[in-house]
């Protein structure tokens, strides 16, 4: 009697400390870093997906930032692409038949960004961004061949090409005249355009040069020379 009594306790135990093992494993899965899903019924009856944009509000999208894109100065002549990221696979969201887009305060509406998407009109209410690259294309003058740091512009090493304006924080130099006897401050390969940060500051005169320097006021005039 002792021994089957003893069984019974050593049984139940194995049963309780079974039980404890599988409520934490389902806690952990359940709360894995990065899954975001939805536990409401109302979220599950709607089912849930991968990407939160369908075709259609993927394209919907994709002209809201072309739209916003087109706010700014465009060069004369600029088309505008743009092409949107994915979601971080890992989320599960509930489908959504409103999204409403905005950009972050630091997010620019050109070149590589990040577009931010709310829920409005859903069994559950949830907020993501997406990166986006939006590309302003349009022509202005590059380099025929790779240059040295150095190397003084001519209208020979340039032609004009396509490029994405959008590509850095400077606009690329659209006038090639104004580039004609500029020095480059860092190399510079084929086919790249020219901002004025890729340029050295003007020399208007070389050291040891004789110069005449003349201040000029209300009524009054100062001139003087050196070196």
């Amino acid at each position: 009697m002792r021994a089957a009594a003893a069984a019974g306790r050593a049984a139940a135990r194995a049963r309780r400390h079974a039980g404890a093992i599988a409520a934490v494993l389902a806690f952990v899965i359940a709360a894995a870093p990065g899954v975001a899903e939805s536990t409401t019924p109302s979220a599950r009856d709607a089912g849930t997906a991968a990407s939160p944009l369908e075709p259609a509000q993927r394209d919907a999208l994709q002209r809201w930032l072309r739209d916003r894109a087109a706010e700014a100065s465009l060069p004369p002549g600029a088309r505008i692409e743009v092409e949107l990221g994915a979601a971080d696979p890992r989320l599960r969201l509930a489908r959504c038949a409103r999204i409403e887009p905005h950009l972050p305060a630091s997010s620019r509406p050109w070149g590589r960004t990040r577009v931010a998407l709310r829920c409005s009109e859903g069994p559950v209410a949830w907020q993501i961004s997406l990166p986006a690259t939006v590309r302003m294309l349009a022509a202005a003058p590059v380099l025929r061949e790779p240059l040295p740091a150095g190397s003084t512009i001519t209208p020979a090493h340039l032609a004009q090409a396509e490029v994405d304006w959008a590509d850095a924080r400077e606009a690329p130099l659209a006038d090639a005249s104004a580039l004609h006897g500029r020095r480059l401050a860092r190399p510079l390969a084929a086919g790249a355009a020219l901002r004025p940060a890729d340029l050295q500051a003007r020399r208007w005169f070389d050291a040891g040069a004789r110069v005449r320097i003349d201040a000029v006021g209300a009524g009054w005039r100062v001139s003087g020379s050196g070196s």
